[in-house]
């Protein structure tokens, strides 16, 4: 059983009738491509007006022709800040380094790359001016007027558990990726775990056919293919540098709705609240 909110008059209160519709669905087979939400990164002062997700800034650049910032300073702990990087270079953006805290990470002939580092702190009063970076036993300021962060993707498993299905730590994809699923469900794309363009194709593809054919209907032989590379085309390929001695300066958010930081979580488990489902409830983590 499936059921699904059809939204009818919430954009229009003046329409007539109901404003949504409920739907019970009897489905012979669920496909689920939710997707995968990309996750903040921890630094002092991470809520300055100028710091956003690596992916929204490419969306207010690329779909909104909106850039986030003239000089752009990009943290991650995957190969998407890359990715994100030479999109904002297309969109006209200067990227004053990518802060990688893999200590392997690949260079770049179109920017810097700081191998191994992470951002201590942000500064700015109205908004972002500058960013305190520790690499290799040293610290550093950059001037700059916008901070992409991109510290991993974490599939979305919300409807797949809510089926009955359970999760597992990848090590190698660095996320929960789905497990034990129903018979008759399937996870295909971002919320399996999947972070490239032609891997959620041919997964879409194979399970869209499998579903077909199983509920009488003919399917597509030929699976579509990307024709050009593009920003989806990412590897996960999470690793964090080890934590340094600098002390971090400001308020470093992990939870931005419920004001949950890093202290909080220090002082959670210097409380005793080791376990995460303690711990959650402890600091009101979302």
């Amino acid at each position: 059983l499936v059921m699904a909110a059809e939204r009818l008059a919430d954009h229009d209160p003046a329409r007539a009738g109901p404003r949504q519709r409920l739907w019970q669905i009897r489905a012979g087979h669920v496909i689920l491509a939710t997707g995968a939400h990309e996750q903040p990164l921890q630094f002092g002062n991470n809520d300055l007006p100028g710091v956003m997700l690596a992916s929204a800034g490419l969306m207010f650049a690329r779909q909104y022709g909106a850039l986030p910032g003239r000089r752009v300073i990009i943290t991650t702990a995957n190969d998407y800040g890359h990715e994100v990087a030479r999109g904002m270079i297309e969109a006209g953006a200067e990227i004053a380094a990518v802060v990688d805290s893999r200590p392997s990470a690949p260079a770049s002939d179109q920017f810097s790359v700081i191998a191994g580092g992470t951002i201590l702190q942000a500064r700015g009063r109205k908004r972002v001016s500058a960013v305190d970076i520790a690499a290799k036993g040293r610290t550093s300021t950059v001037a700059c007027d916008a901070v992409l962060m991109s510290g991993c993707w974490q599939p979305t498993l919300h409807l797949h558990s809510h089926s009955g299905g359970r999760s597992r730590y990848d090590e190698e994809a660095g996320c929960f990726v789905p497990a034990n699923s129903l018979p008759n469900v399937t996870s295909v794309g971002g919320c399996k775990g999947d972070f490239t363009l032609s891997a959620c194709l041919e997964a879409g593809h194979a399970a869209g056919n499998f579903a077909a054919t199983n509920a009488g209907y003919p399917s597509s032989t030929e699976c579509p293919k990307a024709s050009t590379p593009e920003i989806g085309d990412i590897a996960q390929n999470v690793e964090f540098a080890e934590t340094f001695s600098f002390p971090r300066k400001g308020k470093a958010f992990v939870d931005y709705q419920n004001d949950v930081t890093t202290a909080d979580i220090d002082l959670a488990v210097r409380e005793g609240f080791v376990s995460v489902e303690h711990l959650k409830r402890y600091t009101t983590t979302g």
